[in-house]
């Protein structure tokens, strides 16, 4: 009679294969506890040499001596050098992390925009607070350009800082503008031009026959 896989018990951990958990459930059945603690030692040694990235330090040795007790199924009762690990503890479901998720007025400007106004907004100096209203302005534009695939009037820009701060910053366009502070930080690199002085890739020519 043939040994498939789909007729045996399912194993608890597969890294560390069939053998390695046969052995476990083996263990838990021998009757002396002095035994059964000195074949669990002599197991762990054996899954040390199955798992070589396992480090020999006291938090991996902890959590391969957890895994013996995850594949004996918690029944394995031994002296051994860390207690038993709570099997309600392991298989609890992580809490729920509650995502943010409130509208964004412009969600091509990202949450990190928002973040990043809210910020500007608690600056008091009036040179630095200008300098960030700056800095906010070009990366709105960059990802407006990023995102709609053209670029925006700069009185967008100022209008839409206006909006997201709730009317608390406003941007000085014309001094913006003056020392070219609206140019986006990236953009798409025009194509090299040839030497016929039109864009795009240069055609090649035919050899002469």
């Amino acid at each position: 009679m043939y040994d498939y896989n789909t007729s045996r018990e399912p194993m608890q951990l597969r890294e560390f294969g069939r053998n390695i958990q046969n052995l476990a459930n083996y263990i838990s059945t021998l009757e002396s506890k002095e035994e059964r603690t000195r074949y669990a030692e002599a197991l762990i040694e054996l899954m040390k040499q199955v798992v070589p990235s396992a480090k020999d330090n006291q938090e991996s040795n902890q959590i391969l001596w957890d895994d013996l007790h995850i594949m004996a199924d918690f029944k394995l009762d031994i002296d051994g050098p860390f207690p038993m690990p709570e099997k309600q503890l392991l298989y609890k479901k992580p809490e729920r992390i509650d995502y943010y998720n409130s509208n964004i007025k412009f969600r091509h400007y990202g949450r990190n925009i928002v973040l990043m106004i809210e910020e500007a907004k608690k600056i008091e100096d009036p040179g630095k607070r200008e300098a960030a209203i700056f800095h906010i302005a070009r990366l709105m534009k960059s990802f407006h350009v990023t995102w709609n695939k053209e670029t925006p009037d700069n009185e967008i820009i100022a209008k839409n800082i206006e909006i997201l701060s709730g009317g608390e910053l406003k941007l000085n366009l014309e001094k913006a503008e003056e020392l070219e502070l609206m140019e986006p930080l990236y953009k798409d690199k025009p194509r090299p031009a040839n030497k016929n002085g039109k864009s795009g890739k240069p055609q090649k020519h035919r050899r002469r026959k």
